[in-house]
């Protein structure tokens, strides 16, 4: 029985040790079992998906991007910015096929091509700009095509060339010019959800009107010029001129039936060009009226014939897209070349009963500023928005304004947009104002007589482009800032 018993123990004893080995083996197995190396594949900072090659599941993305590499023309598509494949080590088995993982990628993020991303930042308003393009050759031509619509080809051809005429009598030199902004150019990965610019054209479009929507067209009708064209559109006609390239200057005749472009210009990058230019300028003659007691009244006879003048002016001129933005004229390099003859006008005041009648001023306009002088911005659309008056620059700070016509000041004062400034009513119901003046000499109620000193020039308040000093002189028909005034162009006030 003792042995029965022994036996029976020993049997337990083995059969409790085989499934002790058996355990043992198999745990030894396990131990034994070779780690992998996987990628854990991770989006917008969220795992996703466990795969086991990274590029595999890239290549996959590649063959399946047929229609983003046909819209690019490029040869390789790159999975998105928010990807992020990471290797690790593991015994997991839980391995995601890597047509299951584009699937799951494609559904939440768009994917990327390489090219080159540029950063544009305005250096006084810190507004950021930001242009993608597959080349850098692209943003390179289209920038040169955005510079040309402010300076002809040649011009801008001869300044990088070095190759500019010397200026021999008049004439006019770039002596600098450049982009205003802060540009950085790097290579990236671009989402294809992202404007990418293919097109040197498009992306020019872009730079020159902030947009690559379709510009308003026009179509000339019989007697249009191209001033009533661009004022009718809220356009300056110097804008109207880029916009419309073959087009040499505004009194170009037009045809009907000719379509032209309106678009109103909204440049991306500010384009400065700093020329020195050497022109003659019209002294215009003044007018004096003498009175003769023995001549009789309404007979009206030219003493001496008036003659314009010729000045030969010097200076320096910056424009910022076209726009005249600061001009210095260089006094003592300029000259006059013929002086201006006064014209002379008698006027009969003998009644026909011999009494000597009392004649009233003959209205001339004279004009505000000395000579010579640049007109930087004139009357009509500046940025699409009305500029009512025309501003005078070149004469310098603190040089004498002037009345322009007989008159009574009725205004004087400083306010935040027009600084200084000065407002005269005159005969007829016109009024002169005066704005961004440095130093006042009249008062509210003052006569002042036309050709007298009022004020002098300084750039006080907003001078939106016009940075330098200037004058700005409206004319109005009625009180100004108030209801029903009308505005003239100063100019046609002036023969």
């Amino acid at each position: 029985m003792k042995k029965i018993t022994l036996f029976i123990s020993i049997l337990l004893v083995l059969s409790i040790s085989a499934v002790i080995v058996v355990f043992y083996d198999s745990s030894r197995n396990i131990v034994k079992a070779i780690p992998k190396e996987l990628y854990r594949v991770y989006l917008g900072g969220e795992a996703i998906a466990t795969i086991s090659s990274k590029d595999k599941l890239e290549d996959y993305i590649n063959q399946k991007q047929k229609e983003i590499k046909d819209k690019y023309n490029v040869t390789n598509v790159y999975p998105p910015k928010e990807l992020d494949i990471q290797k690790y080590v593991s015994f997991e088995d839980n391995i995601t096929d890597e047509k299951d993982v584009y699937e799951l990628i494609n559904e939440k993020n768009p994917f990327t091509i390489k090219g080159y991303v540029i950063k544009m930042v305005n250096e006084e308003t810190k507004e950021e700009k930001i242009i993608n393009v597959l080349d850098k050759t692209i943003f390179e031509e289209a920038m040169k095509k955005t510079v040309e619509a402010f300076i002809s080809k040649e011009a801008y051809q001869s300044f990088i060339d070095e190759s500019q005429a010397k200026i021999t009598s008049t004439g006019k030199i770039i002596e600098d010019l450049y982009i205003k902004e802060d540009i950085k150019i790097k290579e990236s990965f671009i989402s294809t959800n992202e404007a990418v610019y293919t097109d040197v054209n498009i992306l020019a479009k872009y730079l020159l009107f902030g947009t690559t929507s379709e510009q308003q067209k026009y179509i000339v009708k019989a007697g249009d010029t191209i001033e009533d064209i661009a004022f009718n559109n809220k356009l300056g006609t110097s804008e109207f001129l880029i916009v419309n390239p073959e087009f040499a200057n505004p009194k170009t005749l037009l045809f009907p039936g000719q379509e032209v472009s309106v678009g109103l210009i909204q440049p991306v990058i500010n384009v400065v060009v700093e020329e020195h230019i050497v022109e003659d300028q019209v002294i215009k003659y003044e007018s004096e009226t003498e009175y003769d007691n023995t001549v009789a009244y309404g007979v009206t006879t030219v003493k001496q014939v008036g003659v314009d003048g010729i000045e030969r002016v010097v200076q320096k001129r910056q424009t910022i897209n076209g726009l005249i933005t600061n001009v210095q004229i260089d006094r003592a390099s300029s000259e006059v070349l013929k002086s201006p003859v006064k014209e002379i006008i008698v006027k009969g005041t003998r009644s026909s009963t011999g009494d000597t009648v009392t004649v009233s001023s003959d209205g001339k306009w004279v004009w505000p500023t000395n000579t010579p002088y640049v007109i930087t911005s004139g009357y009509g659309y500046r940025w699409g928005e009305m500029h009512a008056a025309i501003d005078i620059s070149g004469t310098g700070y603190g040089s004498p304004i002037k009345a322009a016509r007989d008159g009574v000041v009725i205004n004087v004062g400083y306010q935040n947009t027009r600084g200084n400034f000065i407002v005269i009513s005159h005969d007829s119901n016109y009024y002169t104002i005066y704005l961004h003046l440095a130093n006042k000499y009249v008062k509210i109620g003052q006569e002042v007589k036309a050709g007298e000193r009022i004020a002098t020039m300084g750039n006080s308040g907003y001078v939106r482009g016009a940075t330098g000093t200037h004058l700005h002189f409206g004319v109005h028909v009625g009180e100004p800032y108030t209801p029903g005034t009308k505005t003239v162009n100063p100019l046609k006030l002036y023969r």
